[in-house]
């Protein structure tokens, strides 16, 4: 088993990432941030993955930095979603 398949988090990214993907199927290209949304999404599990791979120093903590930026990117862009008329998933605020 990889090490980042041991993580909660990475997970969670996972669960994120296919929510994300299964919402924004039914937007369409009408809605401008939707393939923002899906690479947001993406690049939590993908940089959790290669931060995890990493021994240690500036690059491992660049790398996580990363997927924890996108974290509250996908969250503004879910936020944004009643402005376009878009459903947004339950539980959501």
């Amino acid at each position: 088993m990889l090490s980042h398949h041991k993580l909660k988090v990475y997970e969670k990214a996972l669960a994120l990432g296919a929510s994300a993907q299964e919402l924004s199927a039914s937007w369409g290209r009408r809605h401008a941030f939707v393939e923002h949304f899906r690479r947001a999404s993406e690049s939590i599990v993908l940089n959790t993955a290669e931060g995890a791979s990493l021994r240690s120093g500036p690059d491992k903590a660049r790398t996580l930095d990363d997927a924890v930026g996108s974290t509250p990117e996908g969250g503004s862009l879910l936020g944004s979603l009643p402005a376009e008329g878009a459903s947004r998933p339950r539980g959501s605020h």
